[in-house]
C-alpha cells in the first residue's frame, strides 16, 4: 500500500499502525488480526454482517454441522469473530465433561510453569516423579505433551490406575500413541512440578482472568499429598465446560496470550503448542493421526494434513463426544461445538464445515490486495487522518467506503469524511467498502494511535 500524499501537518495512517487486511493476512502477507473487543461478564454480540461474514451463508454452515453431528445438533455452538460473539446455540450454558479437550488446559498449565523457568520441553520427568526413574529415565515433558513418550499402564490406555508404570509400548520420540494413561501421569507430574493441583493454578493464573465462572476440573483424589486433576479428560476426572466459557480459553489463545492488555501466557509458549511438534518422521503406533498434526496437546493445521480446506494457522483442542474447540487466526475467529451426543462419521464433516465457514467470510483473499476484486489494479486504498477528519483515499469510482466499530456499530460519516474527537479516534475499526450494487468488494481494519 502506497501512502497518499498529504501536507507535512496531516498524516497517512501508515500500514506499520494501521490498515492491515485480513485477506492478506492468510496469504502471509502481514500479522492476522487479533481480536480488539473482550468480554467482560457477558460477551458483546453482533450480526455476522457487522464483522463481515456473510450471515445467510454462516447459517448454511451450521445447518450443514447440524446435519452431521448427534442429537444436540448445535444448540452448544458459539462463533465468535473479532472477540464479539455473532451466534450462538440455545444451550450453551450447558456445563459437561469434554473429555479430551481437557488435553489443552493441561497443556497450558505446562506452558505456565515452563514461562515461570520451573522446567521446559527438554526437561526430564524422572527428576520429578521417581517411579518413571527405571523404565522411562529417558522421557522428556515435550514427549508427554506430544504422545511421544512411549508411557501406558494398559495396553488400551484406559487405566483406573494410570500412575503406576508398566512396560513402555517404545522408546521415547520415536512413535505417536494417542495414550490416555501418559496424558494422566503428565499430569501428575506437573502437580508436582507446581507444587500444588492443577486446578487452582489454572484458576488462579488464566480462568479468573479471562472470566470463566463455569468450569471444574475433576481429580484422581490425593496422590503423594496432592490432588492430582486428570491430565487426559478420560474417567470424568477432566475439565467440565460450557460452550460460553470454552469460548474464552479459545479466545485467549486467538490472541497469542494475550487478555485485553494482560499476558497471561507467553505468546512463545502458544506459538510451540499450537505449531507443528510431532514431525512426519515420527509413525504412529496404531491407527492414524498424529504426524504433522499435533503441537503440545492442541491439533494443529500447521501441515495441511489435518483439515485440507482449512488456513494452515488453524488449531483445534478436539474431544469425544464432538466436543471441539476450534482456533482460525486467518479468520480472526472461534467457534466452540460442545456435546454428549457421539462423534461424526467422519473427521471430514469438520473440514467442510469450516470450509463453508471460510466461504461466508465476505471478500474473496485472492482479489483484495489492491482494493477488491471489482476494484482497478493500480488502486491502493488507504486511511487519512487530517485536522482530527478520517476520510478513505483512492476509493474506486461509484463503490462507497464505510467503518463499524469492533461492538458492529456502523460509524455515521459524512459525505465520505469521518470527524471524530482525538479520543473516539483511537483504537481498531473495521471498514468495508462497497460497490455500486451494495456488495463489499473489500474488507479490513484499521488502528487509529
Amino acid at each position: 500500500m502506497k501512502p497518499s500524499a498529504t501536507p507535512p501537518n496531516d498524516r497517512t495512517i501508515s500500514p506499520t499502525v494501521s490498515l492491515l487486511f485480513v485477506a492478506l493476512a492468510s496469504v502471509g502477507a502481514v500479522a492476522p488480526l487479533r481480536a480488539g473487543v473482550f468480554p467482560g461478564a457477558d460477551w458483546q454480540q453482533s450480526s455476522p454482517d457487522s464483522q463481515m461474514v456473510d450471515a445467510a451463508k454462516l447459517t448454511a454452515a451450521l445447518q450443514y454441522l447440524k446435519g452431521k453431528v448427534g442429537s444436540n445438533g448445535i444448540t452448544q455452538t458459539v462463533v465468535v469473530r473479532n472477540g464479539s460473539v455473532i451466534w450462538k446455540g440455545s444451550d450453551v450454558g450447558n456445563r459437561h465433561n469434554v473429555w479430551s479437550v481437557s488435553k489443552s488446559f493441561t497443556s497450558t498449565v505446562f506452558g505456565l510453569l515452563c514461562d515461570d523457568g520451573k522446567c521446559t520441553p527438554d526437561s526430564y520427568a524422572k527428576q520429578w516423579v521417581s517411579a518413571l526413574s527405571s523404565q522411562y529415565s529417558g522421557v522428556k515433558l515435550k514427549h508427554f505433551a506430544t504422545h511421544t513418550s512411549g508411557y501406558a499402564n494398559t495396553s488400551d490406555c484406559q487405566s483406573t490406575t494410570p500412575f503406576t508404570p508398566s512396560n513402555p509400548q517404545f522408546a521415547p520420540g520415536t512413535k505417536f500413541n494417542y495414550c490416555d494413561d501418559a496424558m494422566n501421569q503428565f499430569g501428575n507430574v506437573l502437580t508436582r512440578i507446581a507444587g500444588e493441583p492443577l486446578k487452582s493454578l489454572f484458576k488462579r493464573r488464566i480462568a479468573d482472568k479471562i472470566g470463566m465462572t463455569s468450569w471444574d476440573w475433576g481429580n484422581w483424589g490425593t496422590v503423594d499429598g496432592l490432588v492430582v486433576n486428570g491430565g487426559a479428560g478420560n474417567k470424568s476426572k477432566g475439565i467440565s465446560i460450557t460452550a460460553m466459557d470454552m469460548a474464552r480459553f479459545g479466545l485467549l489463545f486467538l490472541n497469542s496470550g494475550n487478555w485485553n492488555g494482560a499476558q497471561l501466557v507467553s505468546s512463545a509458549w502458544v506459538d510451540a503448542a499450537t505449531g507443528v511438534q510431532v514431525d512426519a518422521s515420527v509413525p504412529p503406533y496404531e491407527g492414524t493421526g498424529g504426524p504433522e498434526q499435533y503441537g503440545y496437546n492442541w491439533w494443529t493445521n500447521g501441515a495441511g494434513k489435518k483439515w485440507a480446506d482449512v488456513p494452515r494457522g488453524a488449531y483445534a483442542a478436539l474431544g469425544f463426544n464432538n466436543n471441539n474447540c476450534f482456533i482460525i487466526p486467518e479468520w480472526n475467529m472461534v467457534i466452540v461445538r460442545l456435546g454428549t451426543d457421539g462423534d461424526p462419521e467422519s473427521e471430514q464433516v469438520y473440514n467442510e464445515f469450516l470450509k463453508r465457514v471460510g466461504e461466508a467470510i465476505v471478500a474473496d483473499i485472492t482479489h483484495t490486495r489492491h482494493g477488491g476484486e471489482h476494484a482497478p489494479a493500480s488502486a491502493s486504498l488507504t486511511v487519512t487522518r487530517r485536522a482530527g477528519q478520517v476520510r478513505f483515499e483512492n476509493v474506486p469510482p461509484g463503490a462507497r467506503a464505510f467503518i463499524y466499530s469492533l461492538r458492529g456499530e456502523r460509524v455515521r460519516m459524512t459525505g465520505g469524511v469521518w470527524g471524530p474527537t482525538e479520543a473516539a479516534a483511537r483504537g481498531l475499526y473495521l471498514y468495508a467498502v462497497r460497490g455500486p450494487d451494495g456488495a463489499i468488494r473489500s474488507q479490513g481494519t484499521f488502528t487509529l494511535p
